[in-house]
């Protein structure tokens, strides 16, 4: 629909009005329709016939009311709100409301935020049944004394109006709950707020500087928002407040807290987003539940002997042999040896450079990640985020430079946004330097700070690349810290303890932390923090490595490199088997690597994904180790012709997903005659039930993909056995960041045919009924349900669907559901109407789709969101609750008690605000509000179907492929 139009003929409005109206008697017109006052007056009738109940007219370009409002007697609720980002010519733009309004006598909801209204008609007081009324961003310069009328008024908002007070009669409205008067004159808490003892939510004007010690009367309140305030610190008697649940802090002036606020026990929600406290607490500690950051302010405040430490973590990585070492031992120590050019790191090597800026001391905790290959798939255990990344180069080699954007695609993948610094190396020995276009690189990677020519055995460039490592460090988030004295005396004891202990159960851990008064979730806090420093190893994520904390880093680290350093003595020619008896050779020192400690080893390395065990307890394959020449299966035919295949090409392919893979895949491994496992480094055969799949990565510099074949006579048994492949490869793509991968299925058209379509791109063909798509090589039509069908099940497929669809879908609610009109393109307007009779109207298939859809969009959301705001996750989970009741639902008026998208409704306006903390970190993620378009599509599309208000139209005038930031 054409947002400009401003007349459309009545008989078009009939189908438009049947369509959006459901049985509940809602009105809300289709998204980005301009209405004129005809389509209103058309409206109006209809509704005052038919005795509608609600009327949404929000962002629908209206300039007036016309006066046939006033017949629509049964209309309880109204909104015409202009609030929120609309195209031109959609916001509504109302000065006067019209006399007629005050006809509506069962109103009892009325919403013209947003509209230049500065006044209500003359008989408005005759609305006597009003419980809500929203005025907010209206030109209201004082307070409507008609308002004081309105004796069942619940919940005023008068938010963003000139307003300076309230006048002492307010005190009369004894069943207001909730009261918003953010962002007005009001320079004073109005003591009439006091007498409204019934409030649960209360928004006061950022002006106002202190809360008086008599909010203890609001003895009821729930939420308290005192976004932006003035205010710098809180009564002590609001503690009184048990029933606090909110309290919204954020960017105020807040600058501490009562130790009273102990008493909130009921606090769900603390946001201080924009105060000094987000400056000073810990992120881990800021993600807990609102009490424990409570608890750890309070404690903080009460510490005289907290310190900020200044203490951050450095990673050195880049291939082997460009200088590394060399680079530390030059910043650190300030000199170089040739010895150390000629012997590689092995694994890890770890140290400290302390040094002091502006007076202060700072440190450094340096992690230089040995180069070679065989060490590239472990490394990633190892990246932290939150960390400074130095990536070095040597000038001289000409091969290494494409290497560059292997090794920014791993920390990009493994630390996110954390900034790294580019240092060529051994710039003196060459007068040629290979450039590096650094502003291609920033513009692909914008944590990248600069890049640096440097010599480690002359010291050229070595001042300046100093300086900026010094200038970063300061910026890095963990250095700004400040500990409590708790915490430090934690660590002290670990520290001490790491001279006896090489590592320690967590339940140990959480018992050192009781003796200094740190309870479990800051506990957990405290080991992430120390992990992300590198001052222990604790791997909260993993199931079995949670329980252990890894007091020295290098001890854990050491051992599961020397495993793979024994490739080149003990381990040579074994393929990567490794025998129980081997181990006294790798881990020769008993005092460091007893004998007891070995099963925990193995299973870390296990659980890092880089071994299996074959005989219990006695033997164990590491693909890491294994050979690269791809073993032969004669026995059977893996062509394209024959087979059912799938393919995943990679745009980077990070190291070890093909050997992680054989790990995951271990128990489905094919045995040879003599019961030797069937796979090498960068392959596998895989049997399952009688399928025989083999799966090959090819990691050439320009095509890098793993390509997948299986045989068997059984088509449901080879798609079971593809269906466990894709399910392994999920799980470990899942866990790297910014993957960017296709998958790929085989053209049927010609047995001589090799083009490859995108399976996702198939099922989007599937889902908008397109039944044909036409190969690229031969140009012949092939039928997508085909060549989808030798892949997955339909049902699968449905569910996979949900990622990748971008439309509204055809609506049809009747009972029975005629499948050649819905296949058919030019099938007629009726079958896709809403039926607007009150019997039950069961869930089509398309909107089950949407659901279905909406729930893989909100999971991406999430992930990205979180990652950067954990906070959030709580938000999220409570969507989440609301997808599971729509699932549950099995017909429109199910969903519509469930309740679910009213989840959504207040999830969207709040992404919709860009002044709340989801909307800004939605703004500042790549693709986020790309994310957010999409749900607000599939939410507005099943809202509609449901007769439930939409959002409005915010997202969909930005350019969705490259969002806003």
């Amino acid at each position: 629909m054409n947002v400009n139009d401003t007349s459309i003929e009545n008989s078009t409005w009939e189908s438009i009005i049947q369509k959006v109206k459901n049985p509940i008697d809602h009105f809300q017109p289709p998204i980005g329709m301009k209405l004129s006052t005809k389509n209103l007056i058309t409206i109006f009738k209809q509704a005052a016939e038919e005795q509608w109940e609600s009327i949404n007219l929000t962002g629908a370009g209206i300039n007036e009311i016309p006066k046939e409002i006033g017949e629509i007697k049964s209309l309880k609720s109204l909104s015409i709100s202009s609030f929120g980002f609309f195209p031109d010519g959609l916001n509504n733009t109302l000065k006067v409301l019209p006399d007629e309004i005050c006809e509506l006598v069962n109103l009892e909801s009325i919403d013209i935020s947003g509209n230049p209204i500065c006044s209500f008609p003359s008989r408005f007081d005759k609305l006597s049944g009003l419980k809500y009324i929203d005025l907010h961003s209206t030109a209201f310069d004082s307070f409507p004394e008609e308002i004081l009328c309105f004796e069942h008024l619940e919940e005023l908002n008068i938010g963003w109006c000139n307003i300076k007070g309230f006048p002492a009669r307010l005190r009369k409205l004894e069943k207001l709950s909730a009261i918003y008067f953010h962002s007005t004159d009001i320079d004073e808490f109005p003591e009439v707020i006091l007498d409204l003892t019934n409030l649960k939510e209360l928004s006061i004007s950022p002006k106002i500087k202190q809360l008086p010690p008599d909010i203890s009367k609001l003895c009821n309140l729930t939420s308290l928002i005192l976004t932006k305030s003035q205010i710098t610190e809180l009564p002590e008697q609001i503690g009184t407040l048990t029933k606090l649940e909110r309290i919204y802090l954020t960017e105020s002036k807040i600058q501490s807290f009562p130790k009273t606020i102990k008493n909130l026990i009921n606090i769900k929600k603390l946001d201080i987003k924009g105060t000094i406290f987000e400056d000073i607490i810990p992120p881990e500690i800021l993600n807990q539940p609102a009490f424990d950051v409570v608890n750890y302010i309070i404690r903080y405040q009460e510490d005289p002997n907290k310190l900020k430490l200044n203490e951050s973590k450095m990673l050195i990585v880049g291939q082997g042999g460009v200088g590394k070492s060399s680079l530390l031992r030059r910043l650190i120590y300030n000199s170089f040896s040739m010895s150390e050019v000629i012997e590689s790191t092995e694994g890890i090597d770890i140290e400290q450079w302390n040094f002091p800026i502006d007076g202060q001391d700072y440190k450094l905790n340096v992690w230089d990640f040995g180069g070679q290959e065989i060490y590239h798939s472990t490394h990633q255990f190892f990246l932290t985020n939150r960390s400074m990344y130095i990536l070095v180069w040597d000038a001289r080699q000409e091969d290494e430079y494409g290497r560059i954007d292997y090794w920014l695609n791993t920390v990009e993948s493994f630390a996110g946004e954390s900034p790294i610094l580019l240092v060529i190396n051994k710039c003196d020995e060459r007068k040629n330097i290979k450039q590096v276009d650094l502003k291609s690189l920033q513009d692909k990677y914008p944590q990248i700070v600069d890049a640096y020519k440097v010599s480690c055995s002359s010291g050229i460039g070595i001042y300046d690349l100093e300086k900026t490592i010094k200038e970063e460090s300061v910026k890095l988030p963990l250095t700004n810290i400040v500990w409590l004295s708790s915490w430090i005396k934690i660590r002290k004891h670990l520290e001490e303890l790491s001279n006896s202990q090489d590592l320690i159960t967590y339940a140990e851990y959480q018992k050192i932390c009781y003796q200094y008064d740190v309870k479990e979730s800051e506990a957990k806090s405290l080991s992430q923090y120390l992990h992300d420093l590198g001052i222990i190893l604790h791997f909260q994520t993993d199931v079995l490595l949670k329980d252990y904390v890894i007091l020295s880093p290098d001890w854990g680290t050491d051992a599961v490199y020397k495993v793979l350093d024994a490739e080149d003595d003990l381990l040579q020619d074994r393929n990567g088997m490794l025998y129980i008896d081997d181990l006294p050779e790798i881990w020769k020192n008993k005092n460091i690597y007893p004998e007891d400690r070995y099963s925990l080893i193995l299973r870390l390395m296990e659980n890092f994904q880089l071994s299996f065990e074959v005989e219990r307890n006695k033997t164990f394959l590491i693909p890491e180790l294994m050979e690269n020449e791809e073993i032969q299966l004669k026995e059977i035919e893996f062509s394209d012709e024959t087979c059912l295949t799938f393919q995943y090409e990679y745009e980077f392919l990070p190291a070890g997903v093909m050997t992680r893979f054989i790990v995951k895949a271990h128990n489905y491994l094919l045995n040879d005659s003599e019961g030797n496992r069937l796979c090498w480094k960068k392959g596998a055969y895989l049997n399952y039930n009688g399928s025989v799949g083999k799966i090959r990565l090819f990691d050439n510099v320009s095509n890098k993909r793993i390509e997948v074949h299986i045989s068997g006579t059984n088509k449901r048994q080879n798609r079971e056995l593809l269906l466990r492949i894709r399910s392994f490869f999920d799980e470990i793509h899942k866990s790297i960041k910014k993957l960017k991968l296709i998958e790929k299925i085989q053209c049927n058209c010609d047995v001589d045919c090799d083009h490859k379509f995108d399976y996702k791109m198939l099922l989007r063909y599937e889902e908008h009924g397109h039944e044909e798509a036409v190969c690229d090589k031969s140009m012949l039509r092939v039928s997508v349900s085909n060549l989808l069908d030798g892949i997955e099940s339909f049902t699968n497929r449905q569910k996979e669907r949900e990622l990748f669809m971008d439309k509204t879908p055809h609506i049809i609610l009747n009972n029975t559901i005629n499948n050649e009109n819905h296949n058919n393109n030019n099938s007629n307007s009726e079958s896709k109407n809403i039926n607007t009779n009150k019997n039950t109207t069961t869930i089509t298939i398309e909107i089950k789709n949407v659901i279905d859809a909406l729930q893989g969009d909100l999971l991406d959301m999430k992930e990205e969101v979180t990652a950067k705001e954990p906070e959030l996750a709580n938000e999220f989970d409570k969507l989440e609750k609301g997808i599971t009741q729509l699932n549950s639902a099995m017909s429109k008026e199910e969903i519509i008690r469930s309740g679910g998208l009213k989840k959504f409704n207040r999830f969207m306006q709040e992404v919709q605000d860009e002044e709340s903390l989801l909307g800004k970190t939605i703004k500042n993620i790549k693709y986020g509000t790309s994310i957010a378009q999409d749900i607000a599509d599939k939410y507005n599309s099943i809202a509609e179907w449901c007769g439930l208000p939409v959002v409005p139209k915010l997202f969909l005038n930005k350019n969705k492929n490259g969002d806003s930031n």
